[in-house]
């Protein structure tokens, strides 16, 4: 017969799900504007010359019908990224979910092969400096300033000695994480 101490068993089946989204560069900012205004053009340009009475303008005014599909189904939902952290059962789940459609599995992650969780500008993560990892960013990329509050924080968890994981955390899913890996995460 075996006991279990029930402060122990939950701590086994705690469930916690975060929900970030990605800051759209300014690269991707412009790359959105010149397609639509792209589109834009093609379509009015395309009109004018079907009026003037060449018969090209229709198909470009096709043309612009079809980019302007393209955009809206294929290239502006890759760019509206969101990150959904899933920590379940001692394992921290990754998500990217694109345009709020499609969904893709960055990675599991156990808390066992986890070396390390700090915020980014912490000093215990200064003996990995010298370390080469594979970098997978899951993380907001809106910078914390010095001094600044926020609700969530950039982190950086090393993952098994190979991956370098950096995401957005905050301070309830650190400290969740805390009481099942008191030795491997960092708060400073």
């Amino acid at each position: 017969m075996m006991f279990m101490d029930p402060s122990s068993a939950q701590l086994d089946n705690q469930m916690m799900e975060v929900l970030v989204k990605k800051e759209q560069t300014n690269g991707q900012k412009m790359g959105r504007f010149f397609l639509i205004w792209l589109d834009f053009m093609m379509f009015f340009y395309g009109f004018y010359i079907y009026f003037c009475g060449a018969g090209l303008g229709l198909v470009l005014v096709l043309v612009a019908i079809g980019l302007f599909i393209l955009n809206r189904m294929v290239i502006f939902p890759r760019l509206s990224l969101e990150y959904e952290y899933i920590y379940y059962n001692k394992t921290i789940s990754i998500d990217v979910i694109y345009g709020q459609r499609s969904r893709k599995n960055v990675g599991e992650y156990s808390l066992e092969k986890m070396e390390i969780l700090a915020p980014v500008s912490s000093h215990q993560l200064d003996s990995f400096n010298h370390r080469t990892f594979v970098v997978k960013d899951c993380w907001s990329g809106i910078p914390l300033l010095p001094g600044e509050e926020r609700e969530r924080k950039p982190y950086v968890m090393i993952y098994d000695g190979k991956q370098k994981l950096l995401l957005d955390l905050p301070e309830d899913f650190v400290k969740m994480v805390h009481n099942n890996a008191p030795r491997k995460v960092y708060f400073d």
